[in-house]
């Protein structure tokens, strides 16, 4: 059938132009559809969102310089991109074989008797019992001596950790733990003191901001900025000397045991200083790849932003065991 005009000269649309027009919906509709569907499920996770489009620093773009070598701070400086970006990936652990050993030169840096570390975690499940963050030291203190053969000193971060437990398994795990090997004066002895912050299973899958500092008189704990809890412990650090670890720790308490973390862990930095409630809130707004807050007394810095290498300038670059990096978790990640 001709194509036929209207009385302004323009073509009509006709039965011709009708069929044409449903044999291009019934041609390309399903393909429309599924993009439609796809952009729909990427909107969801997230990847479309502010923190996607935001830059990441790539490993390495900011570090610590110490032109007269580990240990020494005369002409200290910071170098590089540093501030006000997003890390391109984190460290992942399984929570049941997989950890980052540091080189245990640093330790003798770790020295004064007080101390700070901090870290980023998100905890993804249940293990079965306590996950540690990061741990200077085997787990040991033994009331009874003093830098006797078994004590060897230890800093721990635990999420989720159980609250003062000799045994994980017999406790609930259901606390932010931070935890230290301390010789109190006021009982004459090297003991356990911890402080512990609520935690539950609505605390999985989020990002938190944990700080653990001891300034000779109390240990505390803060999340996301601020004081969660605090234990008064009169006296000082017996100083690590035999392990480092982020995302397990060998535990003396119960022979051959391994308490494994299960999650994502970021920029790790770690003080021969403590910390006071503004320095930690300069950390925690400077967010999840900010850099060191003292350069003077920190001991090391580990980004964790696609390897295990130490940015503090102290050379105690780390050794993967099953650890990955993976940059799949900023669609949860709140910028402070």
């Amino acid at each position: 059938m001709p194509d036929s005009f209207n009385g302004n000269g323009n073509k009509a649309i006709g039965p011709l132009s009708a069929q044409s027009a449903m044999e291009y919906l019934m041609t390309y509709g399903w393909s429309i559809l599924i993009i439609a569907i796809v952009l729909l499920a990427m909107f969801q996770l997230g990847l479309f969102s502010s923190l996607q489009l935001a830059p990441k620093i790539p490993p390495g773009s900011c570090q610590v310089v110490r032109p007269n070598g580990p240990g020494n701070n005369q002409f200290i400086t910071l170098e590089g991109t540093c501030n006000k970006y997003l890390p391109q990936f984190v460290a992942e652990f399984n929570g049941k074989d997989s950890n980052i050993t540091a080189n245990l030169s640093l330790l003798k840096f770790v020295n004064t008797g007080t101390f700070t570390v901090s870290a980023w975690i998100m905890s993804r499940g249940y293990t079965g019992s306590e996950q540690n963050v990061v741990s200077l030291g085997n787990d040991g203190c033994y009331v009874s001596y003093y830098n006797g053969t078994n004590d060897t000193g230890v800093i721990l971060l635990d999420a989720p950790g159980a609250p003062g437990a000799i045994s994980s398994s017999t406790y609930p795990t259901n606390v932010f733990k931070a935890a230290a090997c301390i010789y109190n004066t006021t009982y004459k002895g090297a003991q356990w003191e911890f402080v512990t912050a609520p935690f539950n299973s609505s605390n999985y899958n989020h990002w938190f901001f944990l700080v653990e500092t001891y300034n000779g008189n109390s240990l505390q704990l803060y999340i996301n900025g601020k004081l969660a809890n605090s234990t008064v412990a009169p006296g000082f650090m017996i100083t690590p000397k035999n392990y480092i670890s982020i995302g397990s720790i060998y535990t003396t308490i119960d022979p051959g045991v391994r308490l494994w973390y299960n999650g994502s862990i970021a920029n790790v930095q770690i003080y021969n200083s403590s910390f006071s409630l503004s320095q930690v809130q300069q950390l925690y707004k400077e967010g999840i790849i900010g850099a060191p807050a003292d350069l003077y007394n920190l001991v090391s810095w580990i980004p964790l932003d696609g390897n295990a290498a130490d940015y503090g300038g102290n050379g105690a670059n780390g050794k993967s065991l099953n650890s990955t990096y993976t940059n799949a978790w900023v669609s949860n990640y709140t910028v402070p």
